[in-house]
């Protein structure tokens, strides 16, 4: 996660938005289809569509399921799709892998 990222979630809002739709996109060397969702929310009574760029299977059937939705207070069509969580995984994994090889080596642990 980005700078930007920690940044723009630190300063967001958040609300609960619906998935009317997901977008797919398939490979063309095997039959793995990923989806990316298309989200409605609403903010001060304005409604709001969000076609979200962050294709996943963890998306696949989940037409109709409400999601978090993160926007700007000062821009409410500015958003990000998921929770902060969601954006973290990866770093989170890699924190502490790390952090066991750490412990590993300051006890003497060999591979």
């Amino acid at each position: 996660m980005g700078f930007k990222t920690v940044i723009f979630f630190s300063k967001s809002k958040k609300t609960t938005g619906k998935i009317v739709r997901l977008n797919s996109n398939s490979s063309t060397t095997s039959n793995y289809y990923t989806f990316a969702p298309v989200v409605e929310y609403s903010v001060n009574g304005k409604d709001y569509l969000h076609e979200s760029a962050q294709y996943s299977r963890r998306y696949r059937n989940k037409q109709s399921f409400d999601i978090v939705v993160h926007y700007d207070p000062k821009n409410p069509s500015y958003c990000i799709v998921g929770t902060v969580f969601d954006f973290m995984v990866i770093e989170l994994i890699a924190v502490f892998i790390g952090s066991i090889a750490l412990v590993s080596g300051l006890l003497g642990f060999k591979a």
